[in-house]
């Protein structure tokens, strides 16, 4: 058969992979061998994976909210990013790890944003560093806050 058949299905894939992406393309980047715009091109690949990472672990709670997304003016990232920001802290337990992980997850969409789409603009590798950062740590809230729903 088809390759495409035998390989992982999409209702496998985690935001870990993606995590997983973002790493691969920091250690490529790390690579003595390769020329700038190589390295630069692994650190966009970073960044965007990692943006997605982050953003699948964020979207993953936030049908715990008494809202639920409606997609409309301006669009699902940016809308997810504010339903974040606004969970009711007294109406959903848990509300201030959702608070803390909005500008993680707005931080980690403005670099995707410049690394996929802003090719006259460099991506260094601080920005990398700190993308990956703030995915870790939306990675930890996002595990917290699922933790106070499962006990």
């Amino acid at each position: 058969g088809n390759l495409f058949e035998n390989s992982i299905t999409a209702s496998e894939v985690t935001p870990e992979h993606f995590l997983v992406e973002a790493r691969t393309a920091v250690a490529r980047a790390a690579n003595p061998k390769i020329q700038a715009d190589e390295i630069e091109m692994h650190w966009r690949q970073a960044v965007s994976r990692g943006y997605y990472a982050a953003y699948h672990w964020a979207n993953s709670i936030s049908g715990r909210f008494v809202n639920p997304p409606s997609y409309g003016q301006t669009g699902q990232h940016k809308e997810l990013i504010d339903r974040l920001q606004y969970v009711d802290r007294k109406k959903v337990y848990g509300g201030s790890l959702a608070n803390q992980i909005a500008p993680l997850l707005a931080r980690s969409r403005e670099a995707r944003v410049k690394a996929d789409y802003y090719l006259d603009q460099t991506i260094y590798e601080s920005e990398v560093r700190a993308t990956i950062a703030n995915v870790e740590s939306i990675k930890t809230l996002v595990a917290q806050f699922l933790a106070l729903h499962t006990s």
